[in-house]
């Protein structure tokens, strides 16, 4: 099971975190039915800069790689990147340091 490592001063801003990662991976999916890689980019984009802050950075990697993918309208690569991002926001297991 994955884990993350997350400070105490941002234990309480988690729950809120994930639900708006859970709501970027739907968005995530509608995008990539309506094949609109623009969104998937900003979405990558926001991602990546969300994922570090809050401990998270495996978020931050699969961002920048949405991003990148999104850029070379891969919608293959994204496709499977949005399914290991809600594998992840829906499994990891967080531990407050």
């Amino acid at each position: 099971m994955p884990r993350a490592f997350v400070k105490r001063s941002l234990a309480d801003l988690v729950p809120k975190f994930m639900a708006n990662r859970r709501k970027d991976i739907a968005s995530l999916q509608a995008a990539l039915a309506e094949s609109d890689f623009a969104a998937i980019k900003a979405i990558g984009h926001r991602l990546k800069g969300a994922g570090g802050g809050y401990g998270f950075d495996a978020i931050t990697g699969w961002g920048d790689d949405i991003e990148q993918a999104a850029l070379r309208q891969d919608g293959h690569t994204i496709a499977t990147l949005a399914a290991a991002l809600e594998t992840y926001v829906n499994t990891v297991e967080i531990e407050v340091v």
